[in-house]
């Protein structure tokens, strides 16, 4: 669709070498699940002479390194806690839910970048760039900021070929607010002929009516902080739509995590999954000036190469029951 709206309006031109055309819209690494790529980027690619690079080699395969860690062991480290916890919510604690809530984020997010990073480092080795498609986005203060840094791809372009051109048509803040809202709701509907795709992105689109109808943004000065414990927050009560089949069964879920409260609970049965989540949203803290945690690598050798080979091992210890990709479902 991309290819074709770009060549409509002038700002590609259409290619003439089927086989540049049949590999850009073949490309594999990228193919399921994204980045969503443009043709104005990767034609380019495909009709010029590669040449390998060992600095994008040893990139790439860091990226598929960093990537495989997030899928193969930490989002599947979560997978356990979180099945039980959503499967049988009556059983649980309020407490028990509210961290299955969290895992699950955190298990989507390390499940869907981890394949992103992936691709774009295969890309990587065979001389193509991706683009990033995930940008930190456990530190978005806001969720305009949240969606820019989450799928960026998928929301570049519903912000190219449908928010845009659907805000030229008038400038009202009355339809700056329908727009918005038929963005999220067509792009809850991509993931899935199933409402709680749709709930899911639509709830976000509540989080923008204060900065679409008031002149000053409702904001809580010189505590960003707070701002990303806000929105973090209001992310994992969405995403809960997102896990579950029916809009019934996520509301149950909610209803025993924040209104019939029963606080008995073991920290001790998640103390494994706390300290993963905690170490991750460390790293990433600390690799914010990096596309990637792994990038520009400079570690003494004699510290490096035991991390390279540690996440290996950790790789290793859950290839055998690993899952497919949440996101090769949509």
């Amino acid at each position: 669709m991309s290819y074709i709206i770009d060549v409509y309006r002038g700002r590609t031109k259409a290619e003439k070498n089927i086989l540049s055309f049949l590999c850009y819209v073949s490309f594999f690494p990228q193919l399921v699940a994204g980045p969503i790529e443009r043709a104005s980027s990767m034609l380019p690619q495909f009709n010029n002479n590669r040449i390998f690079s060992y600095e994008n080699g040893k990139d790439g395969a860091r990226l598929i390194l960093w990537g495989l860690f997030l899928k193969v062991f930490v989002s599947r480290s979560l997978a356990h806690d979180i099945y039980l916890v959503f499967e049988s919510p009556d059983e649980y604690s309020s407490i028990d839910l509210f961290i299955g809530q969290i895992s699950f984020y955190v298990q989507l997010y390390c499940d869907f970048a981890g394949y992103s990073y992936i691709a774009i480092g295969l890309g990587k080795l065979f001389g193509f760039k991706l683009s990033q498609n995930f940008k930190y986005p456990f530190f978005a203060d806001t969720m305009r900021k949240f969606w820019a840094s989450w799928h960026i791809t998928l929301t570049v372009w519903f912000r190219d070929y449908f928010l845009v051109p659907m805000l030229k048509l008038s400038s009202t803040k009355q339809w700056k607010f329908i727009v918005v809202f038929l963005n999220l709701f067509l792009i809850g509907l991509w993931h899935g002929a199933n409402w709680t795709y749709v709930v899911t992105f639509v709830l976000s689109s509540v989080y923008y009516i204060p900065s679409i109808f008031f002149n000053k943004k409702i904001q809580l000065r010189n505590h960003k902080f707070l701002k990303i414990i806000a929105i973090q927050f209001l992310v994992t009560i969405h995403l809960v739509f997102f896990r579950e089949d029916s809009i019934p069964a996520a509301l149950h879920y909610l209803k025993h995590t924040y209104i019939d409260l029963r606080l008995t609970t073991s920290f001790m049965d998640y103390w494994f999954s706390i300290i993963l989540i905690t170490s991750l949203v460390i790293v990433e803290f600390f690799s914010k000036s990096k596309t990637h945690p792994l990038e520009n690598f400079k570690l003494p050798i004699y510290l490096r190469w035991p991390i390279y080979i540690g996440l290996f091992l950790l790789i290793l210890s859950n290839i055998e029951t690993t899952t497919p990709f949440v996101y090769f479902k949509f």
